[in-house]
């Protein structure tokens, strides 16, 4: 019995460290994933936040074109400066989102709708932003005559570019907003995994370790009072066998040592019937 203790110890420790290493392989990639969660959402609200500073900046390039071409004098080339301001500061965001720049966070590779968005048919966002913030230069740095021959031809294609390209900008917004979801949802998907991986883990161990650590106790404790029945049953024949020893010895007279005989035999086997029965 007691080696067969031994074996179902060691098997259990076996079945626990299995399981416990089950439990960290778990947590180590819950970790990971989480991690790996943080940092996309992290990189793509970087993304999201640069592609509305390009909304604003286009917006406000495009109101600042028309009031340009509508003022004069000293008025338009201060409006003409606040216009350079912004044509560099959308230049410098742009570039920065198209070259994945760190400093802004947006370091994850353009998806594959984003790609063709910028770069593709028929949109090509990134040359036709490019070439439109040229053209607002040429606007912007005009003086004088030069800006009179400039405005006829280029202030009606500039107007037209600015919707066209604040078109492509609210698509490319809703495609980075599209790409948050995607990634939350890749997040709920890995955390339910984990969860139930983790409870059919807890299942394992309940069944394959806590289960036969109690029915392991359980028969110690029936060992344990059976044990103790069968010491007190071993008290109680000793002490009836040194009762009957000196009943014999106590007396010459056979019958009066045989009646307390019997009286000493039929009050052991009370007692025995009693201890059994309770």
């Amino acid at each position: 019995m007691r080696l067969r203790y031994l074996r179902a110890t060691d098997s259990m420790t076996v079945r626990l460290s299995v399981i416990l290493a089950l439990l960290g392989c778990l947590v180590a990639i819950s970790y990971l994933g989480t991690s790996n969660h943080t940092e996309l959402i992290r990189a793509n609200a970087a993304a999201m936040g640069a592609s509305g500073r390009q909304q604003v900046l286009a917006q406000q390039i495009a109101c600042l074109v028309d009031h340009v071409s509508e003022a004069d004098g000293d008025h338009r080339t201060d409006m003409q400066d606040d216009l350079l301001t912004s044509v560099h500061m959308l230049s410098e965001s742009h570039e920065a989102l198209m070259n994945r720049d760190a400093t802004i966070g947006a370091v994850t590779p353009l998806s594959a709708e984003l790609e063709t968005l910028y770069y593709g048919d028929p949109v090509m966002l990134d040359a036709k932003l490019r070439n439109y913030l040229a053209n607002v230069v040429s606007v912007a740095t005009a003086r004088g005559r030069t800006f009179d021959q400039l405005s006829s031809p280029i202030l009606p294609e500039l107007r037209d570019s600015s919707a066209d390209i604040a078109v492509a900008l609210d698509i490319a917004a809703a495609e980075y907003l599209r790409q948050g979801d995607d990634i939350n949802r890749r997040d709920w998907f890995l955390q339910a995994s984990v969860l139930g991986a983790t409870l059919v883990v807890v299942t394992l161990m309940a069944i394959l370790v806590f289960r036969p650590i109690l029915r392991l106790f359980n028969i110690e404790v029936e060992n344990l009072r059976t044990s103790n029945v069968k010491q007190e049953m071993l008290t109680h024949e000793n002490s009836v066998l040194a009762k009957i020893s000196r009943v014999i010895g106590s007396s010459l007279e056979i019958d009066d040592v045989y009646t307390r005989f019997a009286e000493e035999v039929q009050n052991s086997y009370r007692s025995i019937a009693s201890s059994l029965g309770r």
